[in-house]
């Protein structure tokens, strides 16, 4: 079960209300996340799940945060209804932290200037200055009081115990500004969550919120939240709304942006027999969708479940940087202590405990990761979680499939050879017009190649009359000529005189004493008319155009070892790895790729597959980082990394984002350490006052969040591999 929870704003928020939960009888487990204020109840089955919920929403409210009476699912996430509220309130917030901590700054500065601190300290008696201070002070004291009844010290420990210490030694005046920067710290820590969350949010206000559901005749029966459409329900959309459903074109025409989906802004046509996916964009026509899957079950529910998800899957940084944030909360405990003991005063004791900041180091990494993995996919990239980002920023070595992944996956005509002249054929355009012709009506691939090749050059294509497709080739009468398109086998050739060459029905003939085929092709077939064959035809998978630019920035990223493992076993394959410059295994079984993955990887490699989501499935999960192109729906099931768009390109983009993300992780907590060790330095020799010191608690926060917010720009890359 999924609630809201509000009033989570750090890391230590996180462990208290998961503390505080798991405490109720009948809970079996909880796991809260930070960045999208939610929690994850698992009950005891024979609990009553309502009695629980109510004791979980009131110890909660003890702890200082709400629960939310309604249950979360993850179509409230994709309904997308808070974020621009949630986007717009967080410029509010901005600037109204900004008009506090200005005021709270000049009144320091102008009562440290003119003497006021001390003349208050002086004069305010203690009876009237307590209560005001503690009842001022109470809403951040609470959660410190919830946490020690769980025996934890949390963040706020340390300035609760320097107000006090304050108040102890009658420093009034000083003891309340700790309290004001108490609110100004918790302020500033909520500014850096709903910033965090933004990216988020941005992302979920892309979803589809309403579904015009309709019978057969077109007549519209009911308005329905996209999450409520069934799988078989007929939705309208209309130019300018935005498609709420997985779903299959039955009437209609339109051209759709599937930007907020794939992050490609090329918009394409859609019509009757075409799939189309939630979240796209009519900008113009109609289109009756007969629908497939809907809400959280449709292709961007599973997206956005996935980037809500990220912040559980946290790499050892994360874990690393939460361990150290909890334990060095105790050490600044008892360097306070020393500081008061060695020195015999206690305010710079005071100043050590309100300087200290704990709480940017359990910031610094999940807000960087949230950051990249919402701006990666609205790029068209879907990664699963910040432990994949730090897998990918030690990535040494990749491994790609060829078909559909580094090639186009779909044959194209590279050469035709006049082999000799008959009746009509008396060059190669004569020799493709007539093949192009015969295999007009054919939906294999070569007559897809050949029609495609004869329409580019502007050849006139004559109809055919009764053609006959059969597996190996196609036979049609053009013009009164016998013609036959096919394989060598097809036609009764030499298979010894025709080479590697491609049947009609898909099938690769490498005969051991074939004459070899070209390099730039690997694929044949041959044009026979009135019985003589008069043209040979070579096809080649081609390399995406974007592959050497791939392969340039990879190299420049520093791979030690890029790879094409293919079943392919023809030249084709070599030419492939020729062209890009790569190294080749072919004739490959999938069982071999996995072999292959796993040897690398025991040679201390981190490898990287790329690979078809349904095909190199074993390789995916096996790789330290799984890259899925292909099917969308396979994809999604079976990688760490998804590409949403048919662009290889997206690979070199991903570990460019590992990279600039861990960078800026390393960047943060840098920061932040270099703050706390000046910070607490000058504090624990006097020099920083215990005001001054409390002012400069929220420089490490904004600095995370400054920090992070420039991986929610798009990056530039270049095949030199710099941003």
């Amino acid at each position: 079960m999924h609630y809201t929870v509000t009033g989570m704003d750090c890391a230590e928020c996180v462990t208290t209300v998961e503390e505080t939960a798991k405490r109720i009888p009948g809970v079996q487990s909880v796991r809260a996340e930070l960045l999208t204020e939610s929690i994850s109840v698992e009950f005891d089955p024979a609990a009553e799940a309502a009695d629980v919920q109510e004791k979980i929403a009131m110890a909660l409210r003890r702890a200082g945060y709400e629960l939310a009476v309604s249950q979360e699912t993850g179509s409230d996430i994709a309904s997308g209804r808070t974020s621009r509220a949630s986007a717009a309130g967080a410029g509010s917030l901005l600037r109204r932290f900004f008009l506090l901590v200005s005021a709270v700054f000049a009144f320091v500065v102008i009562g440290e200037w003119f003497g006021l601190i001390d003349s208050i300290t002086e004069v305010l008696p203690w009876w009237a200055a307590v209560p005001a201070i503690l009842a001022f002070a109470y809403p951040r004291l609470k959660p410190v009081f919830a946490a020690l009844r769980q025996r934890r010290i949390i963040s706020h420990t340390l300035m609760s115990t320097a107000l006090i210490a304050a108040l102890i030694v009658g420093e009034w005046a000083t003891a309340a500004i700790l309290a004001a920067f108490m609110h100004i710290g918790a302020y500033a820590e909520h500014l850096v969550a709903v910033k965090g969350r933004s990216a988020l949010k941005a992302l979920a206000a892309s979803a589809p919120r309403e579904a015009v559901v309709v019978d057969e005749a077109g007549t519209e029966l009911a308005r329905l939240p996209a999450e409520q459409v069934s799988a078989g329900d007929l939705v309208r959309v209309r130019t300018g709304d935005m498609v709420p459903v997985d779903g299959v074109v039955i009437s209609g025409q339109a051209i759709v942006n599937q930007s907020a989906l794939t992050g490609e802004s090329i918009p394409v046509e859609v019509e009757a027999g075409s799939d189309v996916l939630s979240a796209s964009q009519v900008e113009s026509g109609g289109i009756t969708v007969r629908t497939v899957s809907a809400g959280a079950d449709s292709i961007f529910g599973h997206i956005l479940d996935v980037v809500r998800q990220a912040e559980a899957s946290r790499g050892p940084t994360a874990r690393i940087a939460d361990r150290f944030s909890a334990g060095y909360l105790p050490v600044l405990l008892a360097i306070a202590a020393a500081t008061w003991i060695i020195g015999g005063e206690l305010m710079p004791a005071i100043a050590v405990l309100a300087v200290a900041c704990s709480c940017s180091f359990a910031l610094a990494t999940p807000i960087a990761m949230l950051a990249s993995i919402a701006r990666s996919a609205k790029e068209g990239l879907l990664i699963r979680g910040g432990d994949v980002i730090e897998r990918a920023y030690r990535v040494d070595t990749v491994l790609f499939d060829k078909t559909g992944t580094l090639t186009t996956g779909s044959i194209a005509l590279s050469e035709v050879e006049l082999i000799a002249s008959a009746g009509p054929v008396q060059t190669a355009d004569d020799a493709l017009a007539l093949a192009a012709s015969a295999e007009y009506y054919s939906e294999h691939p070569v007559a897809s190649a050949l029609v495609a090749a004869a329409e580019k050059k502007s050849l006139t294509l004559l109809p055919p009359d009764a053609p006959e497709s059969v597996p190996g080739g196609v036979t049609a009468r053009i013009r009164g000529s016998l013609v036959r398109v096919g394989s060598a086998r097809y036609l009764g050739m030499d298979t010894a005189a025709a080479g590697g060459e491609l049947s009609h029905a898909g099938e690769v003939v490498n005969d051991p004493a074939a004459t070899p085929a070209p390099a730039t092709a690997g694929l044949s077939a041959y044009l026979e008319v009135d019985s003589i064959v008069t043209a040979r035809f070579e096809f080649t998978d081609p390399v995406r155009p974007e592959s050497e630019e791939l392969i340039n920035l990879l190299k420049n990223l520093g791979m030690a070892h890029i790879e094409m493992l293919t079943g392919d076993a023809s030249r084709a394959a070599d030419e492939v790895a020729g062209t890009l410059g790569i190294q080749l295994r072919k004739g490959l079984l999938p069982a071999d790729k996995l072999a292959r993955t796993e040897e690398l990887m025991q040679q201390g490699h981190r490898v990287a597959f790329v690979g078809d989501g349904i095909n190199d499935a074993p390789s995916l999960a096996r790789a330290d980082v799984g890259i899925a192109t292909g099917s969308l729906e396979a994809a999604l099931h079976a990688a760490d990394v998804v590409l949403l768009r048919n662009d290889i390109g997206l690979v070199g983009t991903f570990l460019h984002t590992g990279r600039r993300t861990m960078h800026t992780v390393f960047g943060n907590i840098g920061f932040t350490t270099v703050y706390n060790v000046l910070g607490v330095s000058l504090a624990a020799v006097g020099i920083l006052p215990p005001v001054f010191a409390a002012a400069l608690q929220v420089i490490p926060d904004l600095g995370v969040l400054a920090n992070s917010s420039q991986l929610a720009r798009p990056a530039r890359i270049s095949s030199r591999g710099r941003s």
